[in-house]
């Protein structure tokens, strides 16, 4: 099975890739949320992967970054990654 920052790699590479083919400089910040159950409130499950997001981006560019949120709401794992550049 695929970890989540794997599969968030794999996406990003693949608009990364397609960008390139057109010559259009664009990059890709990608945040992501997982959690270990449905949380219960929808609007916080929004509020904290738009908080997220909005970090990733402030942070640099073409970066990644996934955080995992367990039962009791607390973040538990929180993992980033800054993908190579490849442009050219």
């Amino acid at each position: 099975m695929m970890r989540p920052e794997g599969v968030i790699h794999k996406l990003q590479e693949g608009l990364r890739g397609r960008m390139q083919e057109e010559g259009w400089p664009i990059t890709f910040s990608i945040g992501a949320i997982s959690y270990a159950n449905v949380p219960e409130s929808i609007d916080e499950m929004l509020k904290r992967a738009d908080s997220l997001m909005y970090s990733v981006k402030k942070s640099s560019k073409n970066t990644i970054r996934h955080d995992q949120v367990n039962d009791s709401g607390m973040e538990f794992f929180h993992g980033g990654l800054k993908s190579p550049d490849h442009s050219a």
